[in-house]
């Protein structure tokens, strides 16, 4: 079977499904300097408009906020 788009995409990125959604050490530490200061209010909303593996949405849900 041929590969898709998506796939050779996803196999380009590096991105596997087993680990959607889990930000890495490295992006933890940026998202907490870069995120950190501006949501730090767990009663925070926020939208994540999906543009990757899911990093930033379990970093978010990680730390409580109400992330879709």
């Amino acid at each position: 079977m041929a590969m898709t788009s998506h796939d050779w995409y996803s196999t380009w990125k590096g991105w596997d499904k087993r680990d959607f959604g889990k930000p890495s050490g490295d992006e933890s530490t940026y998202f907490d300097a870069e995120l950190g200061p501006f949501i730090a209010d767990t009663k925070v909303r926020v939208l994540e408009l999906g543009f990757g593996n899911g990093e930033v949405l379990g970093w978010c849900r990680a730390r409580g906020y109400n992330c879709i």
